[in-house]
């Protein structure tokens, strides 16, 4: 499932919107902590649900296609892309909350950044 969800994270994000590119950042970010190892095992299914979900929402937001017909659907498209938006964000605050209660990773700034950059060469 892991794999599954961070490749569909991935090929989302290309030629998407800024919301869906920082939604499908929050799941690469989550992927990273969990393939570290860096978060509590007592976290892991929990994250990869949410994963999963936010996964979902990006691939609910429309294409260019649509996009480009904003007469017949901009308040859908809006509402799209704010459920991807806000899932991200609820994704890395439940991420950066596993890896707090993780007692050998206290400094959450210095993991974020090892975590970072393990996740740029994914």
């Amino acid at each position: 499932l892991l794999a599954e969800v961070s490749s569909m994270a991935f090929s989302i994000r290309d030629g998407q919107p800024a919301e869906v590119a920082r939604a499908a950042a929050s799941v690469t970010e989550c992927m990273a902590a969990l393939m570290c190892n860096i978060v509590p095992e007592s976290h892991r299914e929990k994250l990869l649900l949410i994963a999963e979900d936010v996964v979902l929402k990006m691939k609910a937001t429309p294409g260019q296609a649509t996009m480009n017909n904003t007469d017949e659907a901009e308040a859908e498209v809006h509402e799209a892309f704010l459920d991807a938006r806000v899932a991200g964000r609820a994704l890395t605050n439940h991420t950066n909350m596993a890896i707090r209660t993780n007692s050998q990773f206290e400094d959450l700034y210095e993991t974020k950044i090892d975590m970072n950059a393990y996740a740029s060469q994914l």
